[in-house]
């Protein structure tokens, strides 16, 4: 492209003076670069304006003045912008595509080689964590009197929709075990309610009824805590979020986990270990992604059956026509939900209605089912009742 001509041509500081030959080849030169920069026969009109600082329509337009893609991490970006911006005013706004998600509150945008400035939310508010994921394309305003850029379009929250809490039992409702508030356990990692155990053997988890027109209960975690393991099935892996009401403290896989904090990205198909200690904690939920939907209360049913495929009890009936000492026909008993893995099974006492006594099991259980049989004590019709549990808990 053609530079202009030295300004001493024009304004007679040149030693020599100038000759004709001089003159015209400066006009020339003046006329090329005049061409270069607006005429149709430019070689190079994108230089010839960028020389001058002048924009073109298409630039304009495009806004590839004020848009560049960021490096850096997704915590500490920097935007190389050209021509570079030397100076941040009030209102401008910069675009880019992020280099990486957002895990801080305080991320930082570096813009050409001026400082770098903090990032908050359009109404001036730390960010929340994850409020902008890999290669989001994101808008920053410059605000000056608190020299920070404001986060103009942050990615949109997962609804409830498609967050489903992986905790069960979060109102601590359900407890097939019969277990009584406050009383202390004798092992380890004992369950006491439905899917929640108390980690340390001689501490208990103690229970507050919500309200009298509230289902559920308030749970008070012992100082050595309270936990829920959710099976890898569950686990889709990446970033989880907690959250909870009360003043508990909490761990997810032994890592403390602040109310409304976010985990790091677990590995999919790995349990997870859920854990909440010394305090209240109601209204628990866990759940894939960077933002809390809130409390969603499932019904209690859906609830039970969820807590039932780890645990479950029930009572067979046996029926049949007796002879002395033969086992009558097995009875075939089918579980109410499908089971985590094939339980272990424990058997209550036997209850012989008429003519029968305690038999055996056929050798056979299941995830769905298991078979059982009595033994006929006189001839004649015989019945018979058995309490049983199914435990698959992890």
């Amino acid at each position: 492209m053609a530079l202009l001509p030295d300004r001493n041509i024009f304004d007679g500081s040149r030693p020599a003076k100038p000759t004709t030959a001089d003159m015209k080849s400066t006009w020339g030169t003046l006329r090329d670069f005049i061409a270069a920069f607006l005429g149709t026969d430019s070689d190079n009109k994108e230089a010839a304006r960028t020389l001058m600082g002048v924009s073109s329509t298409v630039d304009v337009q495009t806004g590839k003045m004020l848009f560049a893609p960021a490096a850096g991490t997704g915590d500490a970006m920097t935007v190389a912008l050209v021509p570079p911006v030397v100076t941040l005013v009030d209102g401008m706004v910069i675009h880019t595509r992020t280099s990486g998600q957002s895990t801080s509150i305080t991320p930082t945008l570096k813009v050409n080689g001026l400082p770098a400035v903090t990032i908050c939310g359009a109404n001036g508010a730390a960010l929340p964590v994850g409020a902008y994921p890999d290669k989001w394309p994101a808008s920053f305003r410059y605000r000056a009197s608190t020299d920070k850029f404001e986060l103009l379009n942050p990615a949109p929250k997962e609804t409830a929709q498609y967050a489903e809490n992986l905790l069960i039992n979060t109102l601590f409702a359900i407890n097939q075990d019969s277990y009584t508030s406050g009383t202390a356990t004798g092992t380890a990692l004992q369950y006491v309610i439905d899917q929640w155990r108390v980690d340390t053997s001689g501490q208990a988890l103690t229970l507050e009824a919500l309200g009298s027109s509230a289902y559920g209960y308030i749970a008070t975690a012992p100082a050595g805590g309270i936990s829920q393991p959710i099976p890898g099935y569950k686990n889709a892996g990446g970033v989880h979020t907690l959250n909870w009401e009360g003043t508990a403290t909490a761990t997810v896989n032994g890592t403390a986990i602040a109310k409304g904090g976010q985990t790091a990205s677990l590995t999919a198909g790995a349990n997870v270990i859920v854990k909440f200690i010394g305090g209240t904690v109601s209204r628990p939920r866990f759940v894939r992604g960077l933002a809390d939907p809130g409390f969603i209360q499932r019904d209690p049913d859906i609830e039970l059956a969820l807590c039932q495929v780890f645990y479950e009890k029930g009572l067979a009936y046996y029926e049949g026509y007796a002879t002395p000492s033969v086992p009558l026909g097995a009875q075939n008993t089918r579980f109410r939900v499908l089971k985590y893995t094939v339980p272990t099974m424990t058997f209550g006492t036997f209850n012989s209605i008429q003519n029968a006594t305690a038999g055996g099991s056929r050798a056979y259980t299941s995830k769905s089912e298991f078979v059982r049989y009595c033994v006929g004590t006189t001839a004649g019709a015989a019945t018979a009742t058995e309490p049983w549990t199914a435990n698959s808990r992890i």
